[in-house]
């Protein structure tokens, strides 16, 4: 039996599946559980990482058959008023994209379907480990009634709060609480924001803003949750002071929607992202600060590595999944260690809740 489940259909459980599928693995489920139609997706902008990546999956022209935007860089004002650019192409890097986060995923799905990966809607409700290895699992279909089935290993690909790995009794630990609040606006025609990401540091968070295909503008002040429920951010007018203080000011990005639309983008991780024939990955295993602008990279990037560590894994290698838990536990040590290094840079408003937290995480 190398039958194959993974739980959550997003950039890093489409990666495991494709890579599992070319390592050889015949029998591949992945449980997709669509957003509803109100739901938005803030992760819009890749770095150049992310071609070199597609390539692997064996998806070279991806992003030039969607519906996604060249970016060439960021923006930012980080630890002073200057305002400073990271060029990519200047750095040999090619270029990044700003994506139809919808299209993207919708693509990646389509390609698993292509290659003859099961994509199956239902919820996880129960699994049960079988003595000779592996889980049979009960799935609840949409429409009523269940199913069950039994499989060699299990992928967590179900984002933050780790779903899968809960019911195995690993519990996600969340390290800060970081909330996105978001509103979408019209980009104006000739705006530099299509092909460049804007990033600002203010006294109680920092602002993100990206032109997304469509004319459209997203525009993410992100902050403590406390701070944002202290403020009233998710009122437009307290949002629309918050942008008038600063120093872009909204500049090439006009009729901002009404409503603010608040969501999670807490920084956690798994204490344990391996365990008996099972494995964690994207961020089910470590959610990134947004800051690090790694999020769909390193989603793909968790996946194709995991996707080898479990074929490695049904062909017998005992160790594959233990060295890929170390990996990921490193992986986990660099990115702490950049974090705080990237939010140290910070220093004009030590006093501030926002930045005291991260200045002694």
């Amino acid at each position: 039996m190398e039958r194959v489940l993974i739980l959550g259909a997003g950039p890093a459980g489409v990666a495991t599946a494709l890579t599992l599928r070319q390592r050889g693995v015949a029998q591949i489920t992945l449980l997709h559980r669509p957003l509803p139609h109100s739901r938005y997706q803030t992760g819009e902008s890749a770095s150049p990482d992310v071609a070199p990546l597609l390539r692997q999956l064996e998806l070279p022209q991806l992003l030039e058959q969607g519906q996604h935007w060249v970016c060439r860089g960021i923006r930012w004002r980080w630890g002073g008023a200057e305002l400073a650019e990271n060029d990519y192409m200047m750095q040999g890097r090619g270029h990044g994209w700003h994506l139809n986060r919808h299209r993207f995923d919708e693509q990646l799905r389509q390609a698993a379907e292509h290659r003859g990966i099961d994509l199956h809607v239902a919820n996880l409700t129960r699994l049960e480990p079988i003595a000779q290895g592996g889980y049979r699992v009960t799935l609840s279909e949409p429409g009523g009634g269940a199913q069950r089935h039994d499989y060699r290993v299990l992928v967590d690909a179900s984002g933050r709060g780790a779903h899968l790995a809960g019911k195995l009794g690993v519990r996600w630990q969340p390290q800060d609480r970081l909330t996105a609040y978001l509103r979408l606006g019209t980009l104006a025609k000739e705006s530099w924001l299509k092909h460049l990401s804007y990033v600002e540091a203010t006294p109680h968070g920092w602002w993100f803003v990206a032109g997304i295909p469509g004319d459209q503008a997203v525009v993410v002040f992100l902050t403590d949750v406390e701070i944002g429920r202290q403020q009233g951010l998710v009122q437009g007018s307290v949002f629309d002071g918050l942008l008038a203080q600063s120093l872009w000011g909204g500049q090439g990005v006009s009729g901002l929607e009404a409503r603010v639309r608040p969501y999670a983008a807490h920084v956690g991780w798994l204490p344990q992202v391996v365990g008996r024939d099972w494995v964690a990955v994207g961020d089910a295993a470590l959610g990134l600060d947004p800051l690090s602008a790694s999020g769909i990279n390193g989603a793909l990037a968790d996946g194709i590595a995991a996707g080898h560590a479990l074929a490695d894994h049904l062909q017998g290698d005992a160790g594959a999944l233990t060295r890929h838990g170390l990996a990921l536990q490193e992986s986990q040590r660099l990115f702490v260690q950049e974090r705080q290094i990237h939010y140290g840079r910070e220093r004009r408003w030590c006093e501030h809740p926002f930045w005291q937290r991260r200045h002694l995480a």
